[in-house]
């Protein structure tokens, strides 16, 4: 028995394109490898070993799923004469051209194999490698129901790859072979490759096209000898796979045409776009009206790829699970900024649709867990994938560096899952897979969930991976009902919201300590509360949120749940008590630095909310929240200057976002600017019907004079926002120029009761209770205006903004000195001059010599 270094041969299993291959054994780690011999070429052995060493050194650079792995290259003398030889990874199963001596495949079957032969040449490709003899014989198809694509023993650098450049430094990089050689296998090679010019990875596309056809025919492509068949390809150009069969769809028809083109620059330009347009086409069931499945094993068994970039864990194969893991490209350095998309469903039915929303969540509130990376929020991140915009687009909306995106496809009882991580440029981080029956749903979670976390290569405590891998609940129907409320949650209408409500309390009856179904519970109800103001909602809105921190007090994501409950009920200390709980255990988490700084900001701590508000800006730059927040805190302690600056920085980072151009146009009227904020309010009406860009529109137009159209455009906004109370108040005003007063007091009394709604659950906003008093005082209750507005101003003593209504009240109810005393104050803490010159509430003052001082006279 020949042994070749530490390798015992065992068995001779075929010939390569370059040399025969061998059964063998490492007897080093006891497993089986692929042993191929290398003919000797015409180059000199030291020529020949120095670029058999360089192109298997980017070979072995790549680690998919889907390729054959290069372990070794080893040398042996026999009778003096030297021979190289090249150790790859043994794939057990039938290769495609076996399978295919047996009749054409399904088209399902064909999309299947497609899809995956095109994803490997991709992750190739994008190491600068090529295949060039990719044919049915080095096809594997693998006894778990995928392929492996085999024999990269006559590829091609065409680039220096990560491993060429960064590993062995760039005198490495060169190809294998040169122009003019002619390597391949007749009838799958492409024609710049029969005419010996230089090739790229279209020459792939072309033969992969070539193996498409055989698929779906049953028939070769091109016959006969090698001249026959190159006459064939290169003058008759692609046969067209309905002419054999018909009812393979127009689509696949076109796409293999266009991938077998005789001149390489009418093919698609990658096997990316080449996987692309294959996913789809499954997807879609090959349009030919049924759904190409992929074929389900049940065996149990695990497979897990492990590159230089990530040290992935891999646990026990477990009856009915099966998974793989593939690194693609370097982790990056950064500290993980994640966004969970919603999976797309590929079950072909759309009541699945769920599932995607479902497990999207449940990896979101795993990831949320880790201390050491910064996880969006799933409503957040559901709202930015809903508008279809590119992974880039998203990406910068979202202010992420890495987004998790994927697919999930039910099959009868079995459900397969899979994930990558994609950076902004789109490139793929890794990508992971979970097949697994329905009953064992759970494992398939945690595998998944695991294998995405070591491929953050973050620090992760003991702890937190066993917390972060722990099934949100042992009831397989109760997860099933919360990723159905899950689903009907990322809508936001009222109808989609008592879906959800109905779907966690399904949830809850079957598993009662079911904390996350209680804390989306909670969710929903402060939802219902926000379109109906019933102090109810909010009171059921926080029994759910306090039953899931009970259930889970580790939790982040429900301690800010809960916090935000406690802020909208007046306890600000317990939300920030919450927070900083939150904070302490992930300091990286700018949502609840940001919701930290809106409470600090209500408590009259300007400081310390703008030191929030700037930490969050600083963790995450490129999230236009952070930026909104920053310039909404400007505008309300009369710094219009920075507000203009941080909102110009959201629009720029969110282009669509309708709020952040009303938000801009507000900074630009309260400095003045009437002409660029009409016009960004009328951008952002454009965009999507904005019912605060409507009223300020209205304000414009009634500090010029046009009434009748200030009260269009209130009433605008009213019907978009009827439970605004502002709103109200504002087209009473325009109803008083009109000379309709009893409609104007039907408008601020609608605003008053809209208000006491509001304070009935939190009596303690200073915010509200300052509006009530301007509502009061404009219907002539003198008493109860003054008591609300001191109250006001006591909790909350130096807010540019309760200054000012301090002062509108102490106006409206003919109290001049102590209402220009308050405006002055006002204005000295930032208060913008043309919005008090423009107020008719303060009309009384305008012949006060101090007041056409401070803010001038109308024109």
């Amino acid at each position: 028995m020949q042994v070749i270094g530490p390798y015992r041969v065992l068995d001779s299993i075929g010939a390569g394109g370059m040399g025969e291959v061998f059964l063998a054994e490492d007897t080093r780690l006891h497993r089986k490898v692929a042993l191929k011999a290398i003919r000797e070429t015409g180059a000199g052995s030291a020529e020949l070993r120095e670029r058999l060493l360089r192109e298997a050194r980017a070979i072995a650079a790549l680690n998919h799923p889907r390729i054959a792995a290069i372990y070794d290259i080893v040398e042996s003398t026999d009778a003096g004469a030297s021979r190289m030889w090249i150790v790859m990874e043994y794939v057990p199963g039938e290769t495609l051209a076996g399978r295919l001596r047996r009749g054409r495949l399904s088209t399902a079957e064909a999309l299947t194999i497609g899809v995956e032969v095109a994803d490997a040449l991709g992750t190739a490709h994008a190491h600068g490698i090529i295949h060039r003899d990719l044919k049915p014989a080095n096809i594997c198809l693998t006894p778990d129901g995928h392929v492996k694509v085999l024999d990269f023993g006559l590829a091609k650098t065409i680039a220096p790859s990560f491993s060429d450049t960064t590993l062995h430094g760039a005198a490495d990089a060169g190809p294998l072979t040169r122009p003019g050689d002619v390597a391949g296998t007749p009838g799958y090679m492409s024609p710049e490759q029969m005419r010996a010019q230089v090739i790229d990875e279209r020459t792939d596309v072309y033969s992969l096209g070539v193996v498409l056809f055989e698929m779906l025919t049953g028939r070769r492509a091109f016959t006969g000898d090698f001249m026959t068949a190159a006459v064939s390809a290169l003058t008759a150009g692609p046969p067209r796979v309905r002419d054999v069969d018909a009812s393979v769809s127009p689509a696949l028809d076109a796409l293999v045409a266009r991938m077998m083109a005789i001149e390489a620059g009418a093919r698609p330009a990658s096997a990316a776009a080449v996987h692309a347009e294959l996913e789809r086409l499954r997807s879609e069931g090959g349009n030919t009206g049924a759904a190409a499945t992929v074929p389900v094993r049940t065996r149990a068994r695990v497979f897990a790829y492990v590159g230089a970039a990530a040290v992935v864990a891999v646990g026990l194969a477990t009856a009915g699970v099966r998974s793989y893991i593939r690194v693609v490209a370097p982790a990056s350095r950064e500290r993980p900024v994640i966004a969970v998309l919603p999976l797309t469903n590929l079950s072909g039915d759309s009541a699945k649709d769920y599932l995607g929303a479902g497990i999207a969540e449940t990896l979101t509130t795993h990831l949320a867990r880790l201390s050491s990376v910064s996880v969006v929020s799933r409503s957040t991140a559901a709202e930015a994938h809903s508008k279809g915009n590119s992974v880039a687009v998203v990406a910068r909306d979202l202010g992420v560096n890495l987004l998790v995106q994927g697919s999930v496809q039910q099959s009868g009882d079995q459900l397969r899952v899979s994930a990558k991580l994609v950076r902004p440029d789109g490139a793929v981080a890794w990508a992971g897979e979970s097949e697994a029956s329905v009953t064992d749903l759970f494992m398939l979670e945690s595998r998944l969930a695991a294998s995405l976390i070591d491929a953050l290569q973050v620090s992760v405590s003991a702890a937190e991976r066993q917390d972060v891998t722990r099934p949100p609940t042992q009831d397989r129907q109760a997860l099933d009902d919360y990723w159905r409320g899950m689903a009907a949650f990322e809508h936001t209408d009222p109808l989609a919201v008592s879906s959800a409500v109905d779907a966690f309390k399904r949830a809850i009856a079957r598993d009662p300590v079911f904390a996350l179904a209680h804390a989306r519970l909670g969710e929903a109800y402060r939802q219902q509360y926000v379109y109906a103001n019933d102090p109810r909602l909010i009171a059921s809105a926080a029994e759910e949120v306090l039953k899931a921190v009970a259930l889970d007090p580790g939790s982040n994501e429900t301690r800010m749940s809960l916090a935000a409950v406690y802020q909208i009920t007046g306890r600000s200390g317990a939300a920030v008590d919450e927070l900083r709980t939150v904070l302490a255990r992930q300091p990286t988490n700018d949502e609840a630095h940001r919701q930290l700084g809106d409470i600090l900001s209500k408590e009259g701590k300007p400081e310390q909310a703008l030191a929030e508000f700037q930490r969050a800006v600083a963790l995450r730059s490129d999230f236009w929240k952070n930026h909104e927040r920053l310039g909404l805190f400007f505008l309300a302690n009369g710094r219009s200057a920075e507000a203009v600056t941080a909102f110009t920085r959201v629009v720029a980072l969110h282009s669509n976002s309708s709020d952040g151009f009303q938000q801009l146009g507000t900074a630009y009227q309260t400095l003045g600017n009437s002409e660029e904020a009409r016009k960004n309010y009328q951008r952002a009406i454009a965009l999507n019907p904005n019912p605060a860009a409507f009223s300020n529109l209205g304000t414009l137009e009634y500090s010029a004079g046009r009434f009748l159209a200030a009260a269009d455009a209130y009433e605008s906004a009213i019907k978009l926002r009827p439970n605004r109370p502002a709103y109200h108040r504002n087209l009473g005003d325009a109803y008083v120029r009109l000379g309709k007063r009893p409609e104007a007091e039907a408008e601020y009394s609608a605003a008053l009761g809209l208000t006491e709604q509001t304070l009935a659950i939190n009596p303690a906003d200073p915010t509200a209770m300052s509006q009530l008093a301007v509502y009061e005082a404009k219907l002539g209750r003198h008493d109860s205006a003054l008591r609300h507005i001191r109250s006001a101003f006591s909790l909350n003593p130096g807010n540019p903004e309760l200054l000012y209504r301090t002062s509108v009240v102490q106006t409206l109810l003919g109290d001049k000195a102590n209402g220009m005393k308050a405006l002055g104050e006002a204005l000295d803490r930032g208060y913008s001059a043309v919005l008090a010159r423009d107020d008719d509430d303060l009309a009384a003052l305008r012949d006060l010599p101090e007041f056409r001082r401070r803010v001038g006279t109308r024109h």
